[in-house]
């Protein structure tokens, strides 16, 4: 508001200031016409340029549109040039400069007003976010009938079918027709609204991640099925292998949980001997490889 406040004190400023020139200039005119040939002033003069007040209000309805400054010009024009520059120069200034000044202004207070709409936006939706959390809880307390601290998918689907609660989930923006997916908590406040742009993100790059590890593992492992023949066990190759992925097949049951089971190791060019010498070891053989045998020399692997 304070520059509101100082903009408006320059236009009256200047108003006063123009008004006094011009006023002055009119009535000095009307005087010395009256003492010379006892003729009165204009009618237009008297009715723009008769008074301070009246000059002032003239001014101001020159720039609002109230009245054409052109109009306030003619009776000017007749009485004296340095009215007609004052009138000229006031014009300029009002409108080319000050007006802008005046149009910024008011923009700036409209870009604050709104980015503090849009604070205030933002701490009325975390508001309604915690109220929502707040109320999922007093939701969920009132489910929990037993007094412990997990509530049981039967209680949730049991609860459900109450109208007063499936009533507040929907007024919640949170669809109750997937029981299974409001058996999580966190799950619930992602149902409610649309889905966010972080969580877009995160799922896009949770993607790239797994795409990434995918084809890691597939260049990693090769395997090449050999067929099953009566009693002989089902063997296969595994190329190019590192120990962390024998230690990760052993523990997910790809290996000692698989009876009769037999992997043809090859040594691969970027790892040393000793690695491949581990990863023997994982898989409780002995090393069969020598610093000199070429890296197409198989390892066969029986697992028990």
């Amino acid at each position: 508001m304070s520059s509101v406040g100082w903009t408006s004190l320059l236009l009256v400023v200047l108003f006063y200031l123009f008004g006094v020139l011009l006023t002055q200039i009119s009535t000095d005119h009307c005087r010395d016409l009256k003492y010379t040939s006892g003729d009165s002033c204009d009618d237009q003069l008297n009715r723009f340029w008769s008074s301070v007040p009246q000059s002032m209000l003239t001014l101001f309805l020159s720039i609002t549109n109230g009245i054409s400054w052109d109009e306030a010009l003619q009776p000017l024009r007749q009485i004296s040039d340095i009215a007609v520059v004052g009138l000229l120069i006031y014009i300029v200034i009002t409108v080319l400069a000050v007006l802008n000044v005046v149009t910024g202004v008011f923009c700036n207070m409209a870009i604050e007003s709104a980015r503090a709409d849009k604070d205030i936006a933002t701490m009325q939706q975390m508001q309604k976010h915690e109220a929502q959390v707040e109320a999922l809880r007093e939701v969920f307390r009132e489910i929990n009938t037993e007094g412990q601290e997990v509530i049981g998918l039967d209680d949730l689907k049991e609860a459900m079918q109450r109208q007063k609660l499936r009533s507040f989930m929907h007024a919640m923006e949170i669809a109750t027709d997937d029981i299974v997916t409001l058996f999580m908590w966190y799950g619930c406040m992602n149902l409610a609204g649309p889905a966010k742009g972080l969580q877009v993100a995160r799922m896009g790059y949770e993607s790239t991640i797994i795409r990434k590890e995918i084809k890691a593992m597939r260049e990693d492992l090769h395997f090449e099925d050999s067929g099953l023949v009566s009693s002989k066990p089902r063997t296969s190759s595994l190329l190019h292998a590192r120990p962390a992925v024998f230690q990760r097949l052993v523990a997910k049951g790809h290996g000692g949980d698989l009876a009769l089971q037999t992997w043809t190791v090859y040594r691969r060019p970027s790892l040393p001997l000793a690695q491949h010498r581990h990863v023997a070891a994982v898989f409780g053989a002995a090393p069969a490889w020598s610093g000199e045998a070429p890296f197409s020399t198989p390892l066969t692997l029986t697992l028990p």
